[in-house]
């Protein structure tokens, strides 16, 4: 048991800190918790928190966790925030450095928060030594994959969004940490987002295809991976034109092989500055 007169004197050596009502300060946790104290110190949040306005260190334990005095007295009494919280709770606890968008945002986007997803679910708290990137848990597609393992398994097809053998990182798509957006970031216009890679097939075009106008990249091509070259949905190019082009010429006699291979003349699929059909430039 924390005995009180021990407790009064290590309050007293940080009175000076200007501490908040209930607070007892980074020194009075760390005589019970060195080991996780000194760890966050030397941590990224830590070396953080000392390099910023005086005394914020020293408040570090209790701006997640709550007021420690009653804990500090007697540790069995007093709960202390962010231990077994609902992801809410903890993201609110995040949010008071990393209120700043696109970090903050996405701390209370419902998708996440519904399923019980914290900050704490894919970002490690700084207690322990950690030197992963962005104090990550893993891989980004061990994380996301985690809880989207269709979309993990699918980076494993013969044609996918990788480099080398390693998924490109869900965030080069998806703004995580955003909920101004649809799908975890992906704009409302999903084309904006594939261009930004792509701007070759952006434009824009004198005669843009209207499939992408309307449906974006993804009505032709799909996002993490397909058995298709090209990333298509469809195993042939026809067969995918075909959805919206049924009506084709009487002209154009789909049993003659060369009738079925529409790119072979309509080659500028994502936009032409010469033809409204699409011919070749």
């Amino acid at each position: 048991m924390f005995a009180p007169f021990l407790f009064a004197v290590l309050s007293a050596t940080v009175a000076g800190s200007s501490l908040p009502p209930g607070f007892v300060g980074r020194t009075v946790c760390a005589s019970c918790h060195e080991d996780v104290a000194q760890a966050f110190a030397n941590g990224p949040h830590g070396r953080a928190m000392a390099l910023s306005r005086e005394g914020v260190l020293e408040r570090s334990c209790e701006s997640c966790h709550g007021p420690g005095a009653q804990h500090a007295q007697d540790p069995l009494a007093g709960h202390i925030r962010g231990r077994g919280t609902a992801a809410e709770t903890m993201a609110a606890a995040c949010r008071q450095c990393h209120a700043w968008p696109p970090v903050g945002q996405n701390l209370q986007a419902p998708a996440h928060a519904r399923a019980g997803v914290s900050c704490l679910s894919c970002h490690q708290s700084g207690h322990q030594a950690a030197k992963a990137e962005r104090l990550l848990r893993g891989p980004e597609e061990q994380l996301c994959g985690s809880c989207h393992p269709r979309e993990r398994s699918e980076f494993s097809l013969p044609f996918a969004h990788r480099e080398g053998r390693s998924p490109l990182p869900c965030s080069n798509c998806h703004g995580i940490h955003q909920e101004l957006f649809s799908s975890l970031g992906i704009p409302r216009d999903p084309q904006k987002r594939c261009v930004s890679c792509h701007g070759e097939k952006g434009g824009p075009f004198l005669y843009p295809h209207p499939a992408g106008e309307v449906g974006g990249c993804v009505r032709c091509h799909e996002a993490h991976g397909s058995p298709n070259p090209q990333l298509l949905v469809r195993p042939e190019a026809m067969w995918l034109c075909l959805e919206c082009h049924a009506q084709v010429p009487p002209s154009h006699n789909l049993s003659n092989a060369s009738y079925r291979q529409c790119v072979a003349c309509h080659a500028a699929v994502h936009g032409s500055h010469r033809s409204v059909r699409l011919f070749t430039e």
